[in-house]
């Protein structure tokens, strides 16, 4: 199953390009990640991205990144931290508490009309945020599901602004 925002789904809103893909655990072999929305990210805070890049040929990268160049209601952006065409989707955790608060999207750069053949300069990285109203749109959908219907609740081992999800 798969949960899309239908603001990315519709219109391609980058503000919106996040997803939450379930998988059989037994058939993967990873657990559930922890997730929420933290609206005191700074620009000093240390976040741990994994993705695939195909700079890497796809192989598997960790990479710690700083959201040096912007902080923004519902985008992340970095100047120094390399991502690269298939790490979209993939975590943004914050080093000090392991919980996911952004995904990586999508890559600002600058092209020249009048010269198409040459290739766009990057300035940054994009990541997705992960707001309220995303975590609780993320919510509704994970308790939808019997094994995680209890995640989000006050009374489960996350607080009220954690949740968990399969990866």
């Amino acid at each position: 199953d798969i949960f899309v925002f239908p603001q990315w789904h519709w219109n391609k809103d980058w503000n919106y390009d996040i997803a939450i893909i379930t998988l059989k655990e037994s058939q993967t072999q990873f657990g559930y990640f922890s997730f929420g929305h933290n609206i005191n990210i700074q620009s000093y805070d240390l976040f741990d991205v994994n993705g695939y890049p195909s700079d890497k040929q796809w192989t598997m990268q960790r990479m710690d990144t700083y959201f040096d160049l912007a902080i923004y209601e519902n985008t992340l952006l970095t100047e120094t931290g390399d991502v690269y065409k298939g790490n979209s989707g993939g975590p943004a955790w914050l080093a000090s508490d392991h919980t996911i608060y952004a995904v990586v999207s999508h890559e600002i750069s600058i092209s020249y009309v009048d010269q198409p053949e040459m290739t766009p300069i990057p300035l940054a990285n994009g990541f997705c945020r992960i707001t309220k109203p995303k975590y609780d749109a993320m919510c509704r959908y994970i308790q939808g599901f019997v094994d995680t219907a209890t995640w989000c609740q006050p009374h489960h081992r996350h607080h009220q602004q954690h949740g968990s999800v399969p990866p």
